[in-house]
């Protein structure tokens, strides 16, 4: 073979070999199914493969705008937060700035109570109801409470008068202890004798 034939024959290697490198780098048509994500690349892959955290499109195609509130939730590893985004089912949504995070993760109006729980501005009560913070829980008594359960005011606790049904209020009366301001303490030679306020005028 002269010269000038190996030359034209090297020079046919050459073309078909840019003309196949290039047939490989170009993407082929394809039809993807409706439900399909169709990469970059034009490969098609299957919807809840996009934004799983895997380059399956081989370009990271797929795993790109995943912050979007119009994507599609994975059904079966992902759900949609309050804000619209998608999260993994195990992780937790960042809430709105006026609603609030209950222990199971899920966010709720502030007005609103989680499952199980009272709102920021109430307590639990011992009988899982809640109150207003500071409300008394049924049951509760905000100065005594008699052995039998009835509550009492502050000034009916060691006024030597018996106001509990078996005289709880007059228990453990010591002689230094001061009166409540809703007491009167008497001048008796030194006891503790306290009396409702209410009644200073009509004692003698």
């Amino acid at each position: 073979m002269d010269a000038l034939s190996r030359l034209a024959f090297a020079l046919l290697i050459c073309v078909a070999t840019v003309a196949c490198v290039a047939a490989q780098a170009t993407p082929a048509v394809t039809r993807c199914n409706v439900d399909d994500f169709v990469c970059d690349s034009g490969v098609c892959i299957w919807l809840e493969w996009r934004c799983d955290g895997l380059d399956d499109c081989g370009d990271d195609s797929d795993e790109q705008n995943c912050d979007t509130p119009d994507r599609k939730c994975r059904p079966t590893s992902e759900r949609r937060c309050p804000d619209g985004m998608c999260v993994l089912k195990k992780e937790p949504c960042t809430c709105l700035a006026d609603q609030q995070r209950c222990d199971n993760g899920n966010c709720v109006a502030m007005s609103d109570r989680c499952p199980g729980a009272c709102r920021p501005d109430e307590r639990m009560c011992p009988n899982v109801t809640c109150v207003a913070a500071g409300a008394l829980c049924p049951g509760e008594c905000a100065d005594f409470r008699c052995d039998d359960g009835t509550c009492l005011d502050a000034a009916f606790i060691c006024d030597s008068v018996a106001d509990c049904a078996d005289a709880a209020d007059e228990r453990n009366c010591t002689a230094d202890r001061e009166c409540t301001r809703e007491q009167f303490a008497c001048a008796d030679g030194g006891n503790a004798t306290c009396i409702r306020a209410a009644w200073r005028s009509i004692v003698r």
